[in-house]
């Protein structure tokens, strides 16, 4: 299978941009590093073991030629996978013929921190994130995927435990979140999810057909997550803000971390 970067024992880190002395230096927005299947990868990284941190994924096109029967056209953990960290990534215009659009998970067990898996499509299930395993999701925005099973997040039965916690799922096409079982905390999911301190409200995204998934003045997911669980930083490596125009309906220290990839910057 032709893959753009085989991810084995190994920590890979983006947003260089060639000067940095430490790798605190780094920018992944002002410099992002692009992997890019150009829509003939059949998956843009395959990861066994490791870290992906900082990266912007696209193009990739699992068509089904491949080993993995189509599944994870951006990052696939394939079979005899271990341990895999996804962080401070961007996810985006991936396809899946079958399952895992932007993220498939086969084997191991994978988290998922602080990224933007968006306007992936995959035709089964998972048009965000398919699993097969136990998975974490800490402070990550799905929006505009797409699948019949799961357009977000999504399973085929196999019953692994996926954890949400601080993530928006909405104005995904299908629905948000099909897995045999979810624990939903502190989330702003479209439709509704039970679990404590989830929201079914509209983000408010700055501009969803520009593809920024910031929040806007008066979205209901600012100060509205669990700073205990919540990262330090954000997406864009900003620290967590008190909104002073918002009442804080989080929990934890802090208790106005925000919901989503994206702290807002009142």
């Amino acid at each position: 299978d032709e893959v753009v970067l085989s991810l084995s024992g190994v920590a890979f880190y983006g947003g260089f941009a060639g000067i940095e002395t430490v790798r605190s230096a780094r920018d992944w927005v002002l410099h992002p590093t692009i992997l890019d299947g150009q829509g003939s990868a059949d998956h843009v990284v395959s990861a066994y073991y490791g870290v992906l941190d900082g990266f912007v994924l696209i193009g990739g096109n699992a068509s089904g030629s491949g080993s993995w029967g189509g599944g994870g056209g951006g990052i696939v953990m394939p079979y005899n996978a271990r341990q895999v960290s996804i962080a401070n990534c961007v996810i985006t215009g991936n396809i899946a013929a079958l399952d895992g659009g932007g993220v498939s998970i086969l084997s191991g067990s994978a988290s998922l921190e602080n990224c933007v898996v968006a306007g992936n499509s995959a035709g089964s299930a998972g048009g965000g994130l398919f699993t097969k395993r136990d998975i974490s999701v800490l402070n990550c925005t799905f929006t505009g995927n797409t699948a019949n099973i799961g357009a977000g997040i999504g399973d085929r039965w196999t019953f692994p435990t996926v954890t949400i916690a601080n993530s928006i799922l909405w104005g995904n096409i299908g629905d948000e979140i099909a897995v045999s079982n979810a624990i939903v905390t502190y989330s702003d999911v479209e439709g509704g999810y039970a679990g404590t301190g989830n929201i079914d409200v509209d983000p408010l995204f700055v501009n969803t057909a520009g593809a920024d998934f910031r929040l806007s003045a008066g979205s209901p997911c600012i100060d509205a997550a669990d700073g205990d669980a919540a990262l330090s930083v954000d997406l864009d490596g900003n620290l967590r803000v008190d909104d002073p125009a918002t009442t804080n309906s989080g929990v934890g220290t802090p208790p106005y971390a925000d919901m989503g990839a994206y702290e807002y910057q009142p």
